[in-house]
């Protein structure tokens, strides 16, 4: 859309590193006092969260990056090196602790990333026990959102008990890891670890229930898309950011009206395209 070409700059503005390492801490303290935050008074205001959560979690990734770069490049004193990796498993240990796996991933990813980039190597032995972590925590999640989150749970992790609580999630993990049972209680599918990490069975769901059994959506899970534009101080009753996930999910039966407020289910746009209009 440019009429011309935009010319290289000729001088960039950049932040002494021993005054950016002090900034990028503050920014991962800054995170960390979030999920702490987050844990003890869960329920703030939803425009309030918003801005919280951007301001925290866009200084703490940046925080993440530049240091797991500076690692990879043995470049960063053992003081700052302790003192990021404590914090940064802080994050990663509240992040998990949520049962929503897809906001540690990209974190991890991040560090990982930065890691790779300064040292030019990729760390095979951290990268495939990390992945077999998260495997077996995937495979385990179902039980703990019951005994945690659901209606009738019985539980609530405190600080205290965190070891006791993955130590509980891990065996949940690999008693289902590599088998697909069913509670018969519920008839609720537990899938295994591998159909968890595939959302072919969810695009082949929609396939076969629309329009057969249920009606195309015809482009109601992207009306709200314009209304996100509005900051929510403004609109204080706009809609969800997943609001479409929300119908998705309850349109094809995969979560009920309590659960979709709980549990975010990995809708993709080609999914979402073929529940709203089908082939075109």
């Amino acid at each position: 859309m440019a009429v011309r070409a935009v010319g290289v700059p000729q001088a960039v503005r950049m932040i002494n590193l021993k005054k950016a390492e002090k900034i990028l801490i503050v920014c991962l303290i800054a995170e960390v006092v979030f999920e702490v935050l987050l844990f003890f008074f869960y329920e703030l205001g939803a425009g309030a969260f918003a801005a919280v959560r951007g301001f925290a979690s866009a200084a703490g990734r940046m925080g993440i990056f530049v240091f797991s770069y500076q690692i990879g490049q043995e470049k960063l004193k053992p003081l700052m090196k302790g003192l990021f990796l404590c914090l940064l498993s802080i994050i990663l240990i509240q992040e998990t602790a949520s049962l929503v796996l897809a906001t540690v991933i990209p974190t991890i990813g991040l560090a990982i990333a930065g890691y790779v980039l300064g040292s030019g190597k990729i760390p095979w032995k951290a990268l495939i026990s990390t992945v077999s972590l998260i495997g077996i925590l995937h495979a385990g999640k179902y039980e703990m959102r019951e005994l945690y989150l659901g209606e009738t749970s019985t539980k609530e992790r405190t600080w205290t008990n965190t070891p006791a609580y993955f130590t509980e999630w891990i065996g949940f993990g690999l008693k289902n890891l590599g088998f697909g049972t069913t509670r018969q209680d519920k008839k609720e599918d537990i899938s295994s670890a591998k159909e968890r990490a595939s959302l072919i069975q969810l695009l082949v769901r929609i396939q076969s229930m629309t329009p057969a059994r249920e009606p195309y959506l015809q482009g109601q899970s992207y009306q709200f898309i314009p209304s996100l534009l509005i900051p929510r101080f403004l609109s204080p009753q706009k809609a969800r950011a997943h609001t479409g996930n929300m119908i998705l999910s309850l349109h094809y039966g995969i979560l009920d009206e309590k659960a979709i407020f709980k549990t975010s289910v990995a809708f993709d746009l080609i999914m979402e395209a073929y529940a709203n209009f089908g082939f075109c």
